[in-house]
């Protein structure tokens, strides 16, 4: 039945698709809003960051860095909002005459308060980063007004620290990042509410599994809020993925909750409601940087309790890309990745694998012109990317939307790209409401000009 279940799922959403490709003219974009620049030159951009609410309000974070001679590096971080109807409102945060930027994340709140973060260090004479690390950041009011920046914290020796920012249902934000220090060995953790700065900075954990690879925070829509990554399991170079928790309204983290045993590598939660989740991780030990080789794997939670593992594609077949997970409301939900065939070279392939709320999963699928789902919004409406590799029959855009429900997949005003061997070269950033509300959006880069389109059903 559960394989049944899982290929009614996927053929419904991509048929909607196929009959919405098949019309004549260009495609339909009800629901998405007409491209708005937001640059007009994208020289030296590094990490652009993109945020949206479900009143279609925006905002995206870049850097720009250039080179000053041998060893030096000028470094900017920009901010743009955007309302509809109201225009661009784009401002310099932050810049030195010699330093390098680590990241930029950003979080906009219901009320369309605005939340932005980045780490940076300065560069010595031999060009190399020196110490410490800082952790700053900012926020703007619904009626415009910015706040000074702030030092929050600071990372240790990498000046990547894997820097994120998350919202709760009640606007309050949730920043975390790798910090290596004595405050926090592991993960550190700073909050703050509407119209406030930051706290100061804590240890999302002091266990043993406390230095987390890929740190991720999310909150589900109860108010709940969690960190996941890849931790050593103990052993050699083993690892394994874990969660930690702190309940609505509190900001104490509890002990790690395994989430997928060892062998295991970068994990994906997604929450539908509080204690309903879909799990998907590798089965590999943590390989940075290496292809991924190991099968993927998934699993539900439901009322807080996990199912048993499930191996999603057989043995004659490699992950070529990250597996993602996407969870649906009524429990369960779609695991994709793509794949190559062997023996090598093989092709590439967008697949597809559902699950229901009980953690029973189907055979993989490819879906008919390749997306895959990628992220949920607070009510379950789907957002879907091109997969890596580029189908043969590609659709009008690398981003769509599905609607919660019944409707038809709505392509977004990114373009692809000139070259199908790289169909994601253009997006710079994609964004949902989740946990809470409805929309979404998508900046891209097309001639040398940063734009960004938002989704409202």
């Amino acid at each position: 039945m559960h394989n049944e279940f899982g290929r009614r799922f996927v053929v419904g959403v991509f048929l909607a698709l196929v009959l919405l490709l098949g019309i004549e003219g260009a495609p339909a974009r009800a629901g998405w809003s007409a491209p708005l620049g937001v640059s007009s030159s994208t020289a030296g951009f590094r990490y652009v960051a993109l945020a949206t609410d479900a009143h279609g309000d925006t905002a995206v974070a870049w850097v720009n860095e250039r080179n000053v001679g041998r060893v030096q590096t000028r470094a900017v971080v920009n901010v743009a909002f955007s309302s509809p109807g109201g225009g661009v409102v784009t401002r310099t945060l932050w810049s030195d005459g010699n330093a390098l930027v680590g990241g930029v994340t950003v979080a906009l709140d219901a009320h369309g308060e605005l939340t932005i973060a980045w780490n940076s260090a300065a560069r010595g004479r031999n060009g190399a980063t020196l110490s410490p690390h800082a952790i700053r950041a900012a926020h703007r009011s619904p009626s415009g007004k910015w706040s000074p920046a702030q030092i929050i914290g600071y990372s240790g020796p990498f000046l990547s620290a894997d820097l994120r920012l998350t919202l709760a249902p009640d606007g309050e934000v949730l920043l975390t990042w790798r910090a290596h220090t004595r405050n926090a060995p592991g993960v550190a953790a700073a909050w703050r509410n509407p119209g406030r700065g930051f706290g100061q900075e804590s240890a999302v954990s002091r266990a043993t599994s406390a230095m987390m690879v890929d740190p991720t925070p999310l909150f589900d829509s109860g108010g709940g809020a969690h960190v996941y990554g890849t931790v050593s399991c103990g052993r050699a170079i083993a690892t394994c993925a874990t969660m930690v928790s702190a309940a609505a309204g509190s900001h104490r983290f509890g002990a790690p909750l395994l989430i997928a045993p060892a062998p295991a590598e970068l994990p994906v939660v997604s929450f539908s409601a509080p204690g309903r989740a879909l799990i998907a991780w590798e089965a590999g030990d943590y390989e940075a940087l290496e292809p991924y080789f190991a099968v993927p794997h998934a699993r539900v939670m439901n009322g807080g309790s996990l199912s048993t593992p499930v191996a999603l594609q057989p043995g004659s077949a490699s992950i070529t890309s990250p597996v993602n997970a996407v969870a649906a409301n009524e429990g369960g939900g779609t695991v994709s990745w793509s794949a190559l065939t062997l023996p090598y070279p093989g092709s590439a392939r967008t697949m597809l694998a559902v699950g229901d709320a009980m953690g029973q999963f189907s055979p993989p699928s490819v879906p008919p012109v390749g997306l895959m789902p990628r992220l949920r919004d607070g009510v379950g409406d789907m957002l879907l990317t091109i997969g890596p590799a580029g189908p043969a029959g590609a659709p009008p855009s690398p981003v769509a939307m599905q609607p919660a429900g019944a409707g038809a997949v709505q392509p977004s005003p990114a373009p692809l790209p000139p070259a199908m061997a790289t169909p994601l070269a253009s997006l710079a950033g994609i964004a949902t409401t989740e946990p809470v509300g409805a929309g979404a959006a998508v900046a891209w880069v097309a001639a040398a000009k940063l734009e960004i389109s938002t989704w409202q059903p």
